[in-house]
């Protein structure tokens, strides 16, 4: 079998959990057999544009992907791009090659680019993540009749609730209407295209994703223990956040949980890795709260920085108001960190073992924080319990239902015929 992938990113240049899913996807297709051509957008003749950049197919192979082939488009699109930062990109680079005049129309070019390349190319099945390949999948379909399988990693109604863009919600809802099958990462993000979406729930199948346990030492090293064992590195007690600040992701009920921990332990710092559109209101509000000098925004990190973020941590927390997912946490049990998830998460129910609560309960969240820092004991054994939850979480185990998932849309393609 060969599928034609189509994704947007590759570690180690990445921007968020979509890339690192997506290299796990692949890992996990290639070690179990499948034939992978994997399409990536970037910009005309390779410029370095921030985020937009995205690695060579040699570069892809010396990574040991021999299975799969790679082949780039000519586009800016990348996960979680917005309007404004499609336009940003476009201003910044020396583009060529007939770009959208915006994100939209941008969408449409990319979706003309794979149909043409799917009338010739060699595969089985159509494999494409979100709104902004879903025009593609349709285009390289209707080109060569091949199945289309959907993957949801994230919606627009995540993202944005009920004030979320009504455009990328019908394209989003004419994707997943469309498909031969659409694979949602968790029940949780199941339930809500079954609630929002024109998406019989005969045609929904979940996947969950997973974590690569061969993680480097570099959390390890900066905590300065081996794996499992010794003494947390020295220093004041650390609550860190990773992800995006945007409000799917609930900074804000971080902050706020963070002042009710400060006033019964002081020492305590909080860390805020990433970026996005709320940070400057996330800094006004640490200082309002009296945090000025606890809480520590770092600003986007790359892979290496995110481990030694994880190695700081005492406590992992992940307050999302809506996550499909959710991978950090699991990079962060694979580590050595102990963590607490929002309920309001597909991870929580990957995780029966890690502590969860309601986003917005902020007396519950900072309860279990300080729980967690005065009892090491206890996070000592969330994280071993933890790690034989993530023992089920493999790409390869993943991989192995994708292919499933694969093998019935091309036995609903041939009764359609």
């Amino acid at each position: 079998m060969r599928v034609l992938e189509l994704g947007w990113e590759y570690p180690p240049r990445i921007s968020g959990g979509l890339g690192t899913a997506c290299e796990g996807i692949v890992r996990g297709l290639s070690a179990v057999g499948v034939d992978v051509l994997l399409v990536l957008p970037r910009l005309a003749g390779g410029e370095a544009a921030g985020d937009a950049e995205v690695l060579g197919a040699a570069d892809l192979e010396a990574r040991g992907l021999g299975r799969v082939a790679v082949q780039t488009v000519a586009s800016p699109l990348r996960p979680y791009l917005t309007a404004a930062d499609y336009r940003a990109a476009t201003e910044r680079a020396p583009l060529q090659g007939g770009y959208g005049p915006d994100l939209r129309a941008e969408v449409q070019r990319y979706a003309a680019v794979i149909g043409d390349l799917a009338r010739t190319a060699p595969f089985d099945v159509i494999h494409a993540h979100d709104w902004m390949t879903f025009p593609a999948a349709l285009a390289a379909r209707a080109a060569s009749g091949k199945p289309f399988v959907a993957h949801l990693h994230a919606s627009e109604w995540d993202r944005a609730g009920a004030a979320g863009d009504p455009e990328i919600r019908r394209i989003e809802a004419e994707g997943l209407a469309a498909a031969d099958l659409v694979v949602c990462v968790s029940h949780f993000t199941r339930r809500i295209v079954e609630r929002h979406y024109p998406v019989p729930g005969e045609r929904i199948r979940v996947v969950h994703n997973a974590v690569r346990r061969t993680a480097p030492d570099a959390a390890r090293a900066a905590r300065g223990t081996a794996r499992g064992a010794g003494p947390r590195r020295s220093g004041p007690p650390t609550v860190l956040f990773l992800g995006r600040l945007t409000r799917q992701k609930g900074p804000a009920f971080f902050i706020e949980a963070a002042e009710l921990v400060h006033a019964a332990r002081p020492d305590v710092r909080f860390l805020v890795a990433g970026d996005g559109d709320l940070k400057a209101q996330l800094v006004e509000s640490s200082a309002a709260h009296g945090l000025a000098r606890n809480v520590f925004f770092t600003g986007f990190l790359g892979p290496e920085d995110v481990e030694r973020a994880y190695g700081e941590a005492d406590v992992y927390v992940m307050p999302s108001v809506s996550e499909p997912f959710g991978i950090a946490p699991l990079e962060a049990l694979a580590l050595d960190v102990p963590v607490i998830v929002s309920r309001q998460s597909g991870v929580a129910e990957a995780l029966p073992s890690a502590p969860k609560v309601d986003y917005w309960d902020v007396r519950d969240l900072a309860g279990k924080v300080l729980l967690l820092l005065e009892r090491p004991e206890l996070r000592e054994a969330l994280v071993a319990s933890g790690q034989r939850d993530l023992e089920r979480l493999r790409w390869e185990t993943a991989a192995e239902r994708l292919v499933l998932v694969f093998q019935e849309a091309l036995r609903r393609a041939e009764v359609r015929v």
